[in-house]
């Protein structure tokens, strides 16, 4: 089947691996032609930048077709509004048998309409990751965007929809309150990850460990992302400091910081020879670090990464019950307060046998949620 990915409003990064680049690989080993209708707008570490339109062919056999947005206003207008001119045209002359809007909010919502009239047996998804904490956050955004302009678009084309995915409950919350979405309409698609099974953890454990002279009873934490006050990565920082002084623990970050708090960040991470600070790293790269990591702390909301941690058999502490409630139980802790991080660090670090089992939990509950095959399966079951 020719499968169609639109990522319209969500830069679509070939190098990186968001939901749209896991689906397509699964299509891919399925047999599938997957093709990707993107703006031209790409990540390159924080910072998402412009490049040109395109039809071209990836490495991986997917195909990419890159259009312009049509211009409304300043960029951050034409950003927000998301309309492409001629979408129906460009999306029927794909082809396409199955649709995916890895992005809900955008103006090519509104005519489904006219795209089922040319295509009448094609199957039309959406999928929505926005919560009241990344999206809704301003007057403007809220009741302008959310509440007008994009409501009224997802109002003409839901009838269309077979499903609109979301990836936790504070996704289906959003979708329910903000967009008063029918609750038959909604399933559960989380965000996925691969699988990495024990022995391939154990090896890795063990390799990273030989080669930072770590001994294999030292506890190792990490941290990820895109850091910026709202990932609270400076008081993770701050207990993590004391951890380690007292402890055989090491702290690892990883990814790129923001300018509100890079330079307190980098302060403190010079502040401990075991606290290591990585950079950005490749999939592959951070992939080692989530597997060689006895813990993944992420105490300022949801990221995809502590998906990947979990998908790697790592226990995980994180904050957000809304966003983590049916993926962390016996796999980890969800903590209210920056405060009770180091309370269960040492937790796991006193007690090994809690640890492996949390470590065995972890395996199961990716297993059943974040096979990022078995959940892009549901766009041709």
């Amino acid at each position: 089947m020719r499968i169609l990915h639109i990522c319209i409003g969500n830069p679509f990064t070939e190098t990186m691996y968001y939901k749209e680049n896991y689906f397509i690989e699964a299509n891919l080993l399925d047999g599938h032609k997957p093709i990707i209708l993107a703006d031209t707008t790409k990540w390159e570490q924080n910072n998402i930048v412009e490049v040109g339109t395109c039809d071209r062919i990836l490495e991986n056999g997917a195909r990419l077709v890159r259009v312009n947005l049509k211009k409304i206003g300043g960029r951050r207008i034409t950003m927000k509004l998301r309309i492409v001119e001629e979408f129906v045209d460009i999306v029927v002359s794909l082809r396409p048998d199955v649709i995916l809007f890895h992005n809900i909010y955008q103006e090519g919502i509104a005519r489904l309409g006219e795209i089922k009239k040319q295509l009448p047996n094609c199957k039309i998804y959406g999928d929505s990751s926005a919560t009241f904490v990344n999206s809704a956050n301003t007057f403007f955004s809220k009741q302008i965007l959310h509440g007008i302009i994009y409501r009224n678009w997802v109002k003409k084309g839901i009838r269309y929809l077979e499903k609109v995915f979301f990836v936790n409950d504070s996704a289906r919350e959003f979708l329910l309150k903000q967009y008063v979405l029918p609750i038959n309409i909604l399933e559960l698609n989380s965000l996925p990850s691969i699988i990495m099974d024990k022995d391939e953890k154990q090896k890795i454990r063990k390799e990273f460990r030989l080669k930072h002279g770590i001994s294999e009873s030292a506890v190792i934490v990490s941290h990820s992302g895109k850091m910026d006050k709202k990932k609270r990565t400076i008081e993770l920082l701050k207990v993590m400091k004391e951890l380690v002084k007292s402890h055989d623990i090491y702290f690892y970050i990883a990814g790129s910081f923001y300018d509100d708090i890079k330079e307190k960040a980098m302060e403190l991470i010079a502040a401990s020879s075991k606290i290591k600070y990585e950079g950005f790293l490749q999939q592959e790269e951070l992939r080692t670090l989530l597997a060689a990591s006895d813990v993944y702390v992420q105490p300022g909301g949801a990221s995809h990464t502590t998906q990947n941690a979990i998908s790697c058999g790592t226990p995980v502490i994180v904050a957000g019950k809304k966003d983590y409630g049916l993926f962390v139980k016996k796999n980890g802790y969800i903590i209210e307060d920056i405060e009770q991080v180091a309370g269960y660090i040492l937790e796991l670090y006193s007690n090994r046998k809690k640890l492996l089992d949390m470590e065995e939990e972890a395996g199961r509950v990716a297993k059943e949620f974040f096979d990022y095959r078995k959940l892009a399966s549901r766009l041709y079951d």
